[in-house]
């Protein structure tokens, strides 16, 4: 009588055959998918260079700039004014700060070397994170590595399905974004210059009579902050006086 130990060493040493061969015909694969050049996307958008630049006009992009970036910028040895720069409030490059870079480098090198999450949390993180709790009056504070980042990951968590934002239809990239990972119902308006306001809009006069009639399944929801706290969200930051 067979035992199972010789039954599975026998199984062991038989060649697995599949039980059918499929034969498969050669299929040529077209060039315009895997050859970059060839890509739709890439010929669109060289498509837009050719027409934006034919005409003489030198490309704006990827400038160098040899000098602290602020209101102007120096480009080929000219100083020019800078409408492009995110030192706003013109810290970067102030001796202070560089400063206190140097120091900071000297101590913890050039890089965290990891997620604050996972090992790159630093005192210096916590330190300003109080502090600008403390200068704004707040019980904590959260810093993110960019205005970008800091959009797309709080509204992206902040609203959820049941929520609804509403945001101009020319906002901030980071903004919509942010309203698409959170999955919430999104209405758009357009920002109107001429007589009629923008609250006639006809996006959210729609809004407001669906509100108006179901205002109870709105401010159902967890963590919901409401429809004007919705839209204080969606606005852009706003850097000039008169609100552009």
């Amino acid at each position: 009588m067979t035992d199972t130990r010789t039954i599975r060493a026998r199984a062991l040493r038989r060649p697995l055959v599949p039980a059918y061969e499929p034969i498969l015909a050669p299929v040529e694969i077209p060039e315009a998918h895997y050859r970059f050049t060839l890509l739709p996307d890439y010929l669109a958008a060289r498509a837009v260079e050719r027409e934006l630049f034919q005409s003489g006009i030198a490309n704006p992009y990827f400038r160098s700039i040899e000098s602290i970036a602020g209101a102007t910028a120096t480009i080929a040895g000219r100083s020019l004014i800078n409408y492009a720069s995110y030192n706003y409030l013109g810290f970067s490059g102030d001796p202070r700060v560089s400063e206190a870079a140097v120091q900071a480098i000297a101590q913890y090198g050039t890089s965290a070397s990891a997620s604050r999450l996972a090992s790159g949390d630093r005192p210096i993180h916590r330190e300003l994170e109080a502090e600008l709790a403390r200068v704004l009056g707040t019980e904590d504070a959260v810093t993110f590595v960019s205005g970008h980042a800091t959009n797309v990951t709080v509204i992206g968590h902040l609203f959820g399905r049941k929520d609804l934002i509403l945001h101009d239809a020319l906002i901030h990239n980071s903004v919509l974004q942010g309203s698409v990972l959170s999955g919430a119902k999104r209405v758009t308006f357009r920002t109107t210059t001429g007589r009629r306001p923008i609250a006639s809009s006809p996006s959210i006069a729609r809004f407001r009579a669906r509100a108006d009639r179901d205002r109870g399944r709105l401010q159902h929801g967890r963590r919901h902050p409401g429809p004007a706290a919705l839209h204080r969200a969606a606005q852009p930051p706003s850097y000039f006086p008169d609100g552009r």
